[in-house]
């Protein structure tokens, strides 16, 4: 067990009891999702869609799904499940790291600069119901630093 916790470091988070489970369920990622939330803070559980017949069933992965409800949903580029669990937990990771960042790629080249033309409130809640909350707080961050630094620039050169 301690080489599958050095494999995959999540592991730690795990009893030896919930890691057995998960090693002896490796093939079928659904009983696993009874422990993805001990693993990953935040996500209650993933989207999986089953394919082929029962002696030849293949899973893919396509959605996060949030604790909040009405859960929020992450889409995925859709991933197969390896036999080794370890193995398809990692593309999960790389997998949710790079969703995210094609969220923010969006949502910067689609709204960024525009805050003082935001204020009609139509605008900003189709906004809101677009976007996942952490990206939206984290945009609004990034603005906001943005806006201040554009402040404290131009203090400073008229100082």
């Amino acid at each position: 067990m301690e080489a599958k916790r050095g494999q995959f470091p999540r592991f730690y988070f795990l009893s030896n009891e919930d890691l057995l489970e998960i090693i002896g369920q490796s093939k079928d990622p659904k009983p696993i999702l009874q422990h993805i939330g001990k693993m990953f803070e935040g996500i209650a559980s993933l989207t999986i869609q089953t394919q082929g017949s029962k002696n030849n069933l293949t899973y893919e992965i396509t959605e996060l799904q949030s604790n909040d409800k009405p859960y929020e949903a992450i889409p995925l580029r859709q991933f197969a499940v390896d036999p080794k669990v370890e193995a398809w937990l990692k593309k999960l990771v790389n997998e949710m790291k790079a969703s995210l960042r094609r969220l923010f790629y969006q949502y910067y080249h689609e709204n960024s600069g525009s805050s003082k033309n935001r204020n009609e409130k139509e605008k900003m809640m189709a906004i809101i119901k677009q976007y996942p909350g952490q990206i939206l707080i984290t945009m609004c961050q990034l603005q906001w630093t943005t806006e201040v630094n554009g402040a404290l620039v131009v203090l400073e050169s008229s100082g």
